[in-house]
């Protein structure tokens, strides 16, 4: 028998499932301007400079991945390496005018077709939607930190690589 909270935790796991199915979809769809890795590095760099490092931190992303993304962002003119000066072995990534302007692009395009997919929706259910969104990303931020914890106690070999 199914507990009330069985019926919803199943009913959320495949409401999230097809969401993340219809993002990547649309993303393919629109051809917005730039990648969705892409946005979401600038998206950091919009704080400020930061190393490759703390990029990678920031993203949950292995250091690789965030140098192969960050090559391909600055390929395109959107962001600038320079030495690091107060650590030599390091450099800080910050965002180019053409990286500000994609990103600003980019984000009014995003904005603009969630404003109207969401154009019937009440203030409050929007505002409430928003919220439970924010509730759920920290509480995956936190389980994905106590895992990657829980797993190089208990595997120190992977915690190195």
């Amino acid at each position: 028998m199914t507990t009330r909270n069985e019926g919803a935790i199943a009913r959320l796991e495949g409401e999230l499932a097809f969401l993340v199915r219809r993002l990547e979809t649309n993303h393919r769809m629109r051809g917005y301007p730039m990648e969705r890795a892409h946005y979401l590095l600038l998206a950091q760099l919009e704080e400020g400079e930061k190393s490759t490092g703390g990029l990678a931190e920031a993203l949950a992303l292995d250091h690789s991945t965030v140098v192969r993304q960050l090559a391909a962002v600055e390929r395109l003119g959107f962001a600038e390496r320079r030495p690091n000066p107060s650590d030599g072995r390091s450099v800080l990534v910050g965002m180019t005018a053409m990286g500000v302007a994609a990103i600003t692009k980019m984000r009014a395009e995003r904005r603009a077709r969630l404003g109207a997919l969401l154009a019937d929706w009440r203030e409050d259910d929007r505002e409430l939607l928003g919220a439970l969104l924010g509730r759920f990303n920290a509480a995956l931020e936190a389980n994905d930190k106590q895992e990657a914890a829980n797993a190089a106690i208990s595997r120190p070999e992977a915690a190195r690589r």
